[in-house]
């Protein structure tokens, strides 16, 4: 029997391992073949959706914001793009070095820069907005990680024309006052995703500059540039003249109560928003609430008639001044004894105007009130409208029935003034006010008196700008206008009661008389050296009258008086 030789057990061991491992490699190479060809075939899309999902985040982009422009199409609010700069704070090899050169440029401090460059984040602002001298300093100190980027701006072309109104834009590129942020949505615009990488963290990497789309749409307001600015001009010279608080003015068109010009004092830029304060970003034409004064005194006289309780030549006696009503003194700046109806208007008689309400009853005069709108928003299209005050007729006392006839005890706003008066210039139609254009195709109004009422009550407003009247200051050369004179005593916050020396001034009427086109409501809180309606704001409402209706196509004659 021959015997194995030595060795050969230990070679044949060898080799048999060596083929099972050649063997499960194959297979195992196989398998892994086969796997790979499964997944890149039949499960790629499964796999490539992870991978997206785990290195790339959807950034939302949004098209250029919609320009705001008057009327006539000129640019109250448009976008530009002005340079910024930005860091991407991992490429930056040396956040000191950085942060020394950009400080000199920029004239921002070191260590609010160090603070940024030290950041783990990928992307952060440096400066935004900057000059292009800035830019090119930047550019040429070539810093790794910092670059120059185009970014969006919003910007007011005309400064403070319209500021409170217009409103203005945030950092993030949303409106925050004004037309601004009641339609930021419809400014805005439309919005795109973009596909954007981030690292192993989930922090954004740098994508460059964001993506900025033109759309060539806009919001067209009702305000005209030209009664805006010459609104703002005329009641600018009568705040300083008689160092008031704060004053506004209305421009309605008659036929239509679209807004020409809605103006608040003092004015506000809102391309610097940030170096005002809240309080100058008010819209008050719409927020503020104030007792009217004698300006209320048509809607008594427009409800007696109505209710046909008197006729325009109704004669009143007017205590020659002095007039007790239980537990009260009314008193008339100037004393008169018989009076007609349409004389009470002309000489704006708070007694005739008192004993009128007392005739109508509270139900029968509040009544009226509502009619008016008042104590009820306008539903003008802008946002942070008030509503007035008005009490519920069950509340008055004999004294409050009195007052309430020359507007005390009554709150109600600019517009709501430059409304009513729009409505007895309209033949006793009232419409709801507009300031967005496209807003005014359906305004068919509702009628709250008749015509012949208004047309009577607008003869007495003409008869006030006569010669005597209270409001002959408000008449331009060449034009018969009609309108109302106030003077209101105003609350004292401290004490809550009527201070002695505060006042609101205040004139409202329509231009021109035989067809009015245009009510002009002048409100001029606090002044001093001067409170009487007739003398403060009655020249305001002339000098916008005899600038706005030649640019209407609406010339003055030779010779014309109200007389």
């Amino acid at each position: 029997m021959a015997s194995a030789k030595p060795g050969e057990n230990g070679s044949s061991r060898i080799r048999n391992v060596g083929r099972a491992v050649f063997l499960g490699t194959g297979l195992l190479g196989a398998i892994v073949l086969i796997k790979t060809l499964y997944l890149q075939t039949f499960q790629h899309g499964k796999w490539l959706r992870r991978y997206e999902a785990q290195v790339y985040t959807q950034k939302r982009y949004h098209f250029f914001r919609k320009p705001i422009v008057d009327k006539n199409g000129y640019p109250l609010a448009i976008t530009i793009v002005e340079k910024s700069v930005c860091a991407d704070p991992i490429q930056v090899s040396n956040p000191a070095e950085a942060a020394s050169t950009l400080s000199k440029i920029l004239k921002v401090p070191e260590k609010t820069l160090m603070k940024k460059l030290s950041s783990k984040k990928r992307f952060t602002w440096i400066k935004r907005h900057i000059s292009d001298q800035k830019a090119q300093l930047i550019k040429r100190a070539k810093i790794p990680g910092i670059y120059i980027i185009k970014d969006r701006k919003r910007y007011y072309p005309h400064k403070w024309l319209g500021g409170q109104v217009i409103g203005f834009v945030g950092s993030d590129g949303h409106g925050l006052e004004g037309i601004e942020k009641c339609y930021d949505h419809v400014l805005s615009g439309r919005e795109s995703n973009k596909k954007v990488a981030r690292d192993g963290l989930g922090r954004l990497l740098w994508a460059g500059a964001p993506e900025i789309w033109a759309d060539k749409s806009e919001l067209k307001l009702t305000v005209d540039s030209y009664i805006q600015f010459v609104s703002e001009r005329a009641i600018q010279k009568c705040a300083e003249k008689y160092r008031a608080k704060s004053a506004q003015v209305v421009v309605l068109d008659i036929s239509t109560f679209e807004i020409l010009a809605m103006v608040n004092w003092p004015f506000f830029d809102p391309n610097l928003y940030k170096y005002y304060s809240p309080e100058a970003w008010r819209n008050r034409v719409i927020m503020d609430i104030f007792e009217p004064g004698s300006t209320f005194k048509p809607i008594v006289v427009a409800a007696a008639l109505e209710e046909k309780i008197l006729r325009p030549n109704s004669i009143i006696f007017c205590e020659n001044g002095s007039f007790r009503v239980p537990g009260h003194t009314i008193k008339d700046v100037h004393p008169h004894g018989w009076l007609s109806l349409s004389d009470v208007v002309k000489f704006s008689s708070n007694i005739g105007a008192a004993k009128v309400a007392m005739q109508l009853g509270a139900e029968r005069y509040y009544h009226y009130i509502r009619k008016f709108g008042l104590g009820s928003k306008t539903g003008i299209d802008l946002s942070g409208e008030a509503r007035g005050i008005i009490r519920d007729w069950k509340s008055w006392r004999p004294i409050d029935l009195a007052t309430a006839a020359f507007g005390q005890g009554i709150g109600v706003t600019v517009l709501q003034l430059a409304v009513t008066f729009g409505a007895i210039a309209n033949d006793g139609i009232i419409k709801k006010p507009f300031i967005i254009k496209d807003h005014i195709k359906q305004n068919e109004g509702r009628r709250i008196m008749s015509r012949e009422t208004a047309r009577e009550i607008r003869k007495m407003l003409v008869r006030v700008a006569e010669k005597g009247g209270t409001g002959a200051a408000a008449v331009p050369e060449g034009y018969k206008v009609g309108g109302k004179t106030g003077t209101a005593q105003r609350i004292d916050p401290r004490t809550g009661k009527y201070s002695r020396g505060s006042y609101t001034a205040l004139f409202v009427g329509f231009a021109p008389a035989d067809n009015p086109r245009i009510v002009v409501a002048v409100v001029v809180h606090e002044p001093h050296g001067a409170i009487f309606g007739g003398v403060v704001a009655a020249p305001v409402f002339r000098e916008i009258v005899q600038n706005v209706l030649p640019y209407l196509g609406i010339f003055p004659k030779s010779k014309v008086e109200n007389t």
